[in-house]
This record gives structure tokens, sequence and C-alpha cells, in this order.
């Protein structure tokens, strides 16, 4: 018996691994959770375009459902279409980061690698261009507050301008002394909360 225990005892000890720290722990899971992730990512791709699951994705090259301009058939060879599908930033050409990251601080908004789905040159974004009618707004509309076609709603400027108003101004002083007291006389009483029982 002393000599299973001795077994046992020893068995255990060679099997032990030596733990490890937290980040190694953190480097090698968060690996494996970007692998799984990524390979996820190229399944579902392939599977959406074997079976066209893509159709809410629109070319802005041949204007169908189903594919982006990079993979757009008309593109096939096309050098010009392949460089400017690639390049993720217009302003400095770069294909480590996209427009909205770029480091480069110029004050012109010149987008020298942009290629215009519209009129094809280079130099803009099809939401710039002179040719152009429909705007920012590809299925049609325009702002709901100044009905132009070069900004959303949200960032209209007329909107920003009547928020902005300021009612103090053109009020008296009897005026701003009088609603505190009018507020708090129709102000209903707070409503009694309902009280609940559980049963079981």
């Amino acid at each position: 018996m002393g000599e299973s225990n001795q077994r046992n005892s020893n068995k255990g000890s060679t099997l032990k691994k030596p733990k490890m720290t937290k980040e190694e722990r953190r480097a090698k899971y968060t690996a494996l959770a970007r692998k799984r992730r990524d390979k996820q990512k190229e399944q579902r791709g392939v599977h959406n375009q074997r079976f066209g699951h893509n159709k809410q994705i629109v070319c802005f090259q041949c204007r169908k459902s189903g594919h982006t301009v990079a993979t757009c058939p008309l593109n096939a060879g096309n050098e010009a279409v392949d460089k400017c599908t690639k390049v993720l930033c217009y302003k400095c050409g770069s294909t480590k980061h996209s427009l909205s990251e770029c480091t480069h601080r110029d004050s012109s908004k010149e987008l020298p690698y942009a290629k215009c789905f519209i009129c094809g040159e280079m130099g803009h974004l099809s939401s710039h261009c002179s040719k152009n009618k429909k705007g920012i707004y590809v299925n049609g509309g325009s702002c709901r507050y100044c009905g132009s076609t070069e900004h959303l709603a949200t960032d209209c400027n007329d909107k920003k301008k009547k928020k902005t108003v300021d009612p103090v101004g053109e009020t008296d002083i009897n005026d701003l002394l009088e609603k505190p007291k009018d507020a708090h006389a129709s102000a209903a009483p707070p409503k009694k909360k309902k009280q609940r029982v559980v049963k079981f």
C-alpha cells in the first residue's frame, strides 16, 4: 500500500504544468478568440457569396446588389479600380488606416486617392460630386429642416440655430418671477405607488 501511494504522489508531481501568468493566459486566449472570429468571418463570407445572402449590399460601380466594388464582376482585371478599392485612406493613400483615422491634418477637403462613382474622376467622393443630384441621400430625399441634400438632418445648422434661441433675452423680470409660482400650482400631486403583492 505504501508503494502505491508513492506512485500516485510521483505521478501528480510529474504531470503538473507550471502555472501560466495572467498576461500569458490573456495573450493565449485572445489569440484563440481572434483566430476563431477570423475563421467565422471567412466562413460567413463564403456562405453569403454562395447562397446570395448579401442582397442588402449594393455595388457602387454597377448598382447591383449582392457584392461590393472590390468584388464587382465588371472590374475583373481593371488595375485602376483595384488600386482604388485597396486604398483605405483617401487623403494620404495608406492601406493601414481609414479616412476617419488619418493623422494628416490637412485643412483642405481634397481627397486625391478617392474615385467618384458618378463621374468616374479622381479627387472627390460621390457625395461631393457636382453631377450628383441626390447628394448623400442615395434613395432620394433631403434634410427635413432646410431641404439640403448636402447633410443629414442631424447635422443641420438650421436645426441647431432653432435649439439655441435664448428665451431669457426676450422676457421681462416680472415674467420670470411669475413662472415658478405657476409651474408649482399647475403641477399635479405625485401619484401614489401601487402596492404589489407577490403570491407563491
